[in-house]
């Protein structure tokens, strides 16, 4: 059953006018207020004609002029966009295979998503609007709105499909009360291909445990468009992974979106338009996002900008009701070849970085400056850095630029050939804790100054070539060798294990591998899974003698090594009847 209005009443009672603004319809009704309910809508309805009454069809019009209905269509064949000017989708549908073109209003969008449950599969199809503007022409690809409640529409997945050249090209979001945004959840977009956008590739409003990958944006495509995946107003808990984009701006998270999680996901040869020239942008009181297992490499800047791999910022003049980035996870990160490998402004605050490795930086590695609203200045305070390859700045490894920049923390980092290692003008910035500082290695050996006379892998002198005006030092440089703990000499009688356990550790906390130089001495881990450290030899009657090992710690990079002394006694003897015998009784280790 349709629920069917009176087109000429509705019309002589209302003076009504529909558009689109900023992904939204609206409606102004005068004369006398007219309540509609959710419309009961045939499968996949659509407008067939671009006229001024674009949102007509919530209302179900059962003029033949205005929609077309197909009730009857299985779902199993595919739609031809082709035959609709809108496409509105309100069951599982799968596009026939080809290239539409949206000749629309600027204001409307290609496909609507207007259900709950189901799934839109483009199945390899393009969509695209002939837009040569960075403005509002173009219109929208695909949009996922409920324009009939406070939550967006649930559980839908928009899989394998090509949008090029739209103002928004992937829009969801729930506009239902004026200005907020209402929920939507477990949404699946996986497998879009973005060529070019004027505005944003996609924008997600409030989206809510939700996964976003297999999403590419091209080497060599046109780059108009700003964020391909715009992560916005209080969008929380999604996993964004496994996305290739090469654009301007790859990925934003805003206006208070937390607990998303983004991570193996590549960056690369951005061709960057004016202002948008970060990679990954976290942003405007986001708080306790991961950023994990990324790649960014080929990041060039824009007119008057750095290129940054990932950047933190505080809000605008105009929005101050959102804070900056707290309390934000970025770990085990490869970032080479771009202008700035992290940069921090506003009041970005607790968040922590460790484990990235920050390599061959055109600029500097990280910098942390203060930002003004008015006449008020922010500044990127109570960070902590540690365990992070620092190498290779051809300006600054560190850059704190101003004073009110204080209490960051950067401990057991590797500083590497960076032309100035780092440079602090803040306050009270801490280089070292509990013992333990960083590694530079300009002063990491005895010739260099370091030296460590009692071998517990820090050197002896601090380390004070930090300049800038903040008079920071390194306490406790570390020698960025690996520490093998001393193993005392060991003698043990014929037929004995001799077991040895390499304890060592790494300056900057990287996983070690151990090794001894005689084959005789074989891995106890078959005993104590796990404990890779653990060596065993298991003497016999001959064994007798005195013995050196070299026992090694490697990370990969760099290896230790250190000799053990072993002293096995001759407690083994044939008697005259030539039967041997031993006056010790050797214990054994029947697992090994």
């Amino acid at each position: 059953m349709k629920k069917v209005i009176n087109t000429k009443s509705a019309m002589i009672s209302l003076i009504v006018c529909f558009g689109l603004v900023g992904g939204v319809f609206a409606v102004q009704a005068k004369a006398f207020p007219l309540t509609v309910s959710k419309p009961i809508i045939e499968p996949n309805q659509s407008i067939i004609n671009d006229n001024p009454r674009p949102a007509v069809f919530p209302f179900d019009f059962k003029d033949s002029d205005l929609l077309s209905n197909h009730k009857d269509r299985d779902p199993k064949d595919c739609w031809d966009l082709n035959d609709h000017l809108h496409n509105y989708i309100n069951m599982d549908t799968q596009i026939c295979p080809g290239t539409y073109e949206y000749t629309g209003s600027n204001l409307m969008a290609f496909i609507y998503i207007m259900a709950d449950d189901i799934t839109l599969d483009c199945n390899g199809a393009t969509i695209y609007s002939d837009n040569t503007s960075n403005n509002e022409i173009g219109g929208y690809g695909i949009v996922i709105d409920n324009e009939y409640g406070p939550t967006g529409f649930d559980n839908v997945t928009i899989k394998n499909c090509t949008i090029n050249n739209f103002y928004v090209g992937l829009f969801a979001y729930n506009n239902y009360t004026s200005g907020v945004w209402g929920p939507l959840n477990n949404l699946t977009i996986k497998n879009i291909n973005f060529d070019q956008a004027s505005q944003y590739y996609s924008s997600f409003r409030n989206v809510n445990n939700s996964t976003i990958s297999g999403i590419t944006k091209p080497q060599g495509s046109e780059n108009r468009g700003m964020h391909v995946l715009l992560i916005r107003n209080g969008s929380d808990n999604n996993e964004i992974y496994s996305n290739t984009l090469y654009a301007n701006s790859g990925i934003r998270i805003m206006e208070e979106s937390n607990n998303n999680k983004v991570f193996n996901n590549s960056f690369g040869h951005m061709t960057s338009a004016d202002n948008h020239h970060v990679a990954m942008n976290i942003d405007r009181g986001s708080e306790y996002n991961e950023v994990y297992d990324n790649n960014f490499t080929d990041i060039p800047g824009a007119t008057g900008k750095s290129g940054v791999a990932i950047g933190l910022y505080g809000h605008d003049l105009g929005d101050p009701a959102y804070g900056a980035a707290y309390f934000n996870e970025i770990h085990h990160n490869t970032i080479t070849d771009v202008d700035i490998a992290l940069h921090m402004n506003h009041e970005t605050a607790n968040n922590s970085f460790y484990e990235n490795d920050f390599d061959n930086i055109h600029e500097d590695a990280i910098r942390m400056e203060p930002h003004n609203i008015g006449t008020t200045w922010y500044y990127p305070n109570n960070n902590i850095f540690s365990n992070n390859l620092i190498a290779n700045a051809s300006m600054r490894g560190v850059y704190i630029i101003n004073s009110g920049i204080n209490n960051n923390k950067f401990l057991l980092n590797s500083f590497i050939d960076n032309t100035t290692q780092a440079f602090d003008n803040g306050t009270n910035n801490i280089y070292d804790q509990d013992g333990k500082g960083n590694r530079w290695n300009d002063f990491d050996e005895p010739g260099e100054g370091c030296d460590d006379m009692d071998s517990n892998g820090v050197c002896d002198a601090a380390y004070t070539n930090i300049f800038g005006t903040g008079g920071s030092i390194d306490n406790y440089p570390t020698t960025g060798q690996i520490t093998i703990q001393p193993i005392a000499p060991i003698t043990k009688n014929e037929k004995d294990w001799v077991i040895l356990y390499i304890m060592a550790t790494d300056p900057e906390g990287d996983e070690l591998t151990y090794s001894v130089d005689d084959p005789r001495l074989g891995s106890m881990e078959g005993c104590w899974p796990g404990k890779d450290y653990a060596f065993g030899w298991k003497t016999n009657a001959w064994s007798s003698g005195d013995y050196t090992f070299t026992v090694t710690a490697s990370d990969g990079e760099y290896e230790t090594s250190r000799e053990v002394q072993v002293h096995i006694n001759d407690t083994c003897r044939y008697n005259k009847w030539g039967v041997m015998v031993c006056s010790n009784m050797p214990a054994n280790i029947t697992c090994y």
